[in-house]
């Protein structure tokens, strides 16, 4: 046995002091311990340094004096093979001291291909490669150490969250533990859900529509480029609901409005769609525009909008609106006409249309026939000078009244025939409307 004082380790004082400590649980002090194996404290500190470093000894505090108690240990390879992790135990020249059931089942080897060769020996998976060696040797001067890695086989890729613990053994020498936790399942899902967000950013990115996600609290958690490009605004600008009311809805009144609506909306949504609702907006530049928002809840209560402008569809409807309005006008004007051309030839009243500035448009047969003037004869010539000078009440008051949406009746005048001779007729004009606006005269001459 070797002296107290000498740096040999005895392993039989170790066995003596930890025989010692079993046989008092309540804990025993240096001094005690010391008068126990009739040695002095230092060399008995020495040798509970040993055993607290391995884990084998517990140091406690109590005041002023420090008391050991026998570690409650459980064998190590019970505790290795009923556990769902590979672990592996190395010494410091990387042996192989102890590897789990668990491992040995994924490597498809027997624990005695491992047992006391070194890593670079068995060209073990994963724990090889370089990136795990570089952080095998750091654990040595740290506790623990912890990374994640990708292993490559035929049938996929593995990935495993890795975790090295600085070991010493009951000898005092150190060593690693290596514990690696498969995380595959967990990481694919990861990899997935990342894709996932990918396509939806790039699906939202290139709609046609603005939108917009905003969080249970009003906070906006994205806007497409689409929203910056209609509205004006960009995501540091609108940050919550908030901002995008005072902006969208300057009107007090209005935005009031605004925000009962969408209050109401989203209490009573449900993951469906919330009915379409059309708010008037009015944007960075100052224009307002008209705007159907749709909002559906998502499962994360999130709410996803889209906002559709129709200013634009609203202005071209308006204007095919007053286009069929105005055609519907002529089309009528000329069915009038139409009939006009119908009457039989034999009549002797003589029909005829005017622009509003009194220039003949149209002329029935029958005032062909009378006046022996044909359609392209008179065409574009004042309807004056179709009348004698001297007998003419077409004034201009005479077309102001037709302006102004009045008909005339029961005037007689002297009409021009193409031989300078006159026929005494009777006049009726109507004017044709569009709105408030002549836009044509309807006339009749009588015989008289």
């Amino acid at each position: 046995m070797p002296s107290e004082e000498g740096t040999i380790v005895s392993f039989d004082l170790l066995s003596q002091i930890k025989s010692i400590l079993k046989n008092n649980p309540k804990g025993m002090s240096v001094t005690d311990i010391s008068h126990k194996l009739k040695m002095n404290r230092n060399s008995v500190a020495k040798y509970l340094d040993i055993l607290s470093i391995s884990g084998q000894v517990e140091m406690r505090t109590f005041g002023p004096a420090k008391v050991y108690f026998l570690s409650q240990r459980v064998p190590l390879g019970a505790m290795l093979n009923h556990t769902a992790e590979y672990i592996l135990v190395l010494d410091s020249g990387l042996r192989v001291i102890q590897i789990n059931d668990r491992f040995l089942e994924f490597l498809h080897e027997d624990r005695d291909f491992f047992l006391g060769r070194t890593l670079e020996e068995t060209a073990m998976p994963i724990v090889s490669e370089q990136i795990i060696l570089d952080k095998i040797l750091e654990t040595f001067t740290k506790k623990e150490v912890k990374l994640e890695v990708q292993y490559t086989q035929a049938d996929g890729d593995l990935f495993f969250r890795v975790k090295l613990i600085s070991t010493v053994f009951d000898d005092g020498t150190p060593g690693v533990t290596i514990i690696l936790e498969e995380v595959t399942s967990q990481k694919r899902a990861e990899i997935a859900l990342k894709e996932s967000e990918q396509r939806f950013r790039e699906v939202v990115e290139v709609s046609p529509y603005p939108i917009s996600i905003i969080d249970p609290q009003g906070m906006y958690l994205y806007i497409n480029s689409r929203f910056t490009e209609v509205f004006g605004y960009t995501k540091e600008e609108i940050t919550c609901g908030r901002d995008w009311f005072n902006a969208a809805y300057p009107d007090e009144t209005y935005r009031k409005q605004v925000i009962h609506a969408w209050i109401t909306d989203i209490e009573q949504a449900g993951e469906r769609p919330v009915s379409p609702r059309l708010f008037r907006v009015t944007t960075r530049s100052g224009e307002v525009k008209e705007v159907i928002f749709r909002t559906v809840r998502l499962s994360d209560q999130n709410h996803y909008i889209t906002y559709e402008d129709i200013s634009e569809r609203r202005r071209v409807e308006e204007a095919l609106a007053e286009q069929k309005r105005v055609d519907e006008v002529v089309f009528n004007s000329m069915q009038r006409l139409q009939r006009f051309r119908e009457i039989p030839e034999r009549s002797l009243d003589l029909l005829f249309g005017l622009d509003p500035e009194g220039r003949i448009t149209q002329v029935s047969p029958s005032f062909e026939r009378i006046t022996s003037f044909s359609a392209a004869e008179v065409r574009g010539r004042p309807l004056s000078d179709q009348i004698r000078d001297a007998e003419i009440p077409l004034s201009s008051e005479f077309f102001r009244l037709m302006h102004a949406g009045e008909e005339i009746e029961g005037i007689e005048l002297q009409l021009i025939r193409k031989d300078g001779s006159v026929v005494p007729v009777m006049i009726n004009l109507v004017p044709v409307m569009s709105g408030t606006t002549v836009i044509g005269i309807q006339g009749k001459l009588l015989w008289v």
